[in-house]
């Protein structure tokens, strides 16, 4: 019985103990806090401001080129990378190419081939137009002899055989200068073939010479490098791109939702937002799309930017719809608590928490779409340390 007694005792004990610390520590905290908050209020009222509506926007180049080879071969090398700045006519991509070498060097050939085959057709054309002179000579005697014979034939001046063998000879005369006229013919035939092969073998030597430069893809404007789309090495062929390029002058560009397809126009002012760079400007609107997409019902315009954002950089686009009334507040007068917003309002003496929910932000200051109608006393100093039911003092 004293056993159970003793223990009991020792257990009442160690309760009386904790309690007695417990409220020590409730004592001391309630000590710690102070009777009363010393703060700054402001008076919540509502605002009219440019109704202005929010969309994410991308910056990027005024002009974008994919690179692309003309001809195949392996890249031998890229001389620029991501992000680095080039100029107008530099190198930034070299092609090897044996088959390109190998038919300069063809072309090279038959252009040889054609030039002598030119020099064979007009020796040819001098020795046919010489063998038809001659020709055209014997025939010329040969005609007159015959005439003559023919005369002396009706007097029986000459024999009939005599005329016989003049006759024969007119008429062999005649078939060789008719086969030296052809052969004249066809000689001018050949050369003019042979001048044609020659005009065709320059212009294919001129054309595979002019692939020569294609094994070098040069920078058509100054600009930047957006992307890198393949490496040293590898098979490049037409229609392939290897580089994508942008001019150094930026735009933003962004996806509009189509009820503002008709409020929007080119020339219109936007404010332009750069959270990551704490930046804020006004833009102009360049270009704007002529339909909307049926996928995502938005169509896209395009604005000025400042060529210190670099490109694919995130932006928010607000575009003006009008002039609407509502509540804005300092944005260090909203407090967290938990994944909710919250303020301090000031009933009286005393802190009464209220929740919102946020819309835009403008500068430093937030607008609410619920939780404030105005008219209250917005606490703005110790809103972390403040909790509903506190008793508060305006300075």
């Amino acid at each position: 019985m004293r056993s159970w007694m003793g223990i009991f005792l020792m257990f009442l004990a160690v309760t009386v103990v904790s309690c007695s610390n417990a409220k020590t520590e409730d004592e001391t905290t309630q000590y710690d806090k102070p009777d009363k908050f010393t703060v700054e209020t402001m008076a919540v009222n509502k605002e009219v401001r440019a109704a202005k509506i929010t969309f994410s926007g991308t910056v990027t180049s005024d002009k974008t080129v994919m690179l692309m080879p003309k001809i195949m071969g392996y890249i031998r090398s890229i001389s620029v990378d991501i992000g680095d700045s080039f100029r107008k006519n530099d190198v930034l991509v070299s092609i090897s190419s044996d088959e390109l070498s190998a038919r300069v060097k063809r072309a090279e050939s038959a252009l040889k081939e054609a030039r002598i085959g030119l020099k064979q057709a007009e020796s040819g054309l001098k020795m046919a137009q010489m063998e038809k002179r001659k020709a055209e000579a014997q025939f010329n005697l040969a005609e007159k002899t015959y005439k003559r014979y023919k005369r002396l034939l009706k007097s029986e001046s000459v024999s009939q055989q005599e005329y016989d063998q003049v006759e024969s000879e007119y008429l062999s005369a005649k078939e060789s200068y008719d086969i030296a006229v052809e052969n004249v013919n066809l000689a001018e035939k050949k050369l003019n073939q042979a001048g044609q092969k020659l005009e065709q073998s320059r212009a294919v030597l001129s054309e595979a010479r002019s692939y020569i430069d294609y094994k070098k893809i040069k920078a058509p404007f100054e600009g930047i490098v957006l992307q890198k789309l393949s490496e040293e090495g590898n098979l490049a062929s037409p229609g392939g791109a290897v580089l994508k390029i942008g001019s150094n002058e930026k735009i933003v560009a962004a996806e509009i939702g189509e009820r503002l397809f008709n409020n929007v126009s080119v020339g219109d002012n936007v404010t332009i937002s750069y959270p990551s760079g704490n930046m804020s400007f006004t833009a102009v609107i360049k270009n704007k799309s002529s339909q909307i997409m049926p996928g995502s019902r938005k169509f896209t315009v395009e604005t000025t930017a400042k060529d210190i954002l670099p490109a694919g950089a995130y932006v928010k686009v607000m575009v003006a719809e009008g002039q609407n009334e509502g509540v804005f507040i300092p944005r260090s007068a909203v407090k967290q608590v938990g994944q909710l917003n919250a303020v301090i309002i000031k009933e009286g003496d005393q802190a009464k928490m209220r929740i919102l929910k946020l819309g835009r932000e403008i500068g430093n200051k937030v607008e609410v779409l619920s939780g404030l109608s105005g008219g209250e006393k917005l606490v703005l100093t110790d809103v972390e340390l403040i909790e509903s039911g506190d008793r508060l003092k305006e300075k």
